[in-house]
């Protein structure tokens, strides 16, 4: 499975709505590696490491430090991981 098929199959197993906000719209839905693909390469296709999330979740409150996106050596990556497999259930 190619990286983009990976990130519209979690879209579609997340319903179309971000995992934090429950926010949907097509064009405002982006697809976020749990555990950062610059760490865990081999994972960068893998649906079970991606989680669906709205422009303002993504770029506004993940990557601008708001909470550890996995890809800052502060320690709390796996606590992120742990966070984003619970709401994905």
């Amino acid at each position: 499975m190619t990286e983009l098929k990976a990130k519209r199959s979690a879209k579609v197993r997340d319903g179309g709505k971000c995992k934090m906000c429950y926010r949907g719209g097509v064009w405002n839905l982006h697809s976020h590696h749990i555990r950062p693909k610059s760490l865990f390469p081999d994972l960068a296709r893998d649906i079970d490491n991606l989680i669906t999330l709205c422009l303002h979740c993504h770029l506004g409150i993940v990557h601008a430090g708001s909470i550890s996106d996995g890809g800052k050596d502060d320690g709390n990556w796996r606590k992120w991981v742990f966070w984003c497999k619970w709401i994905i259930r």
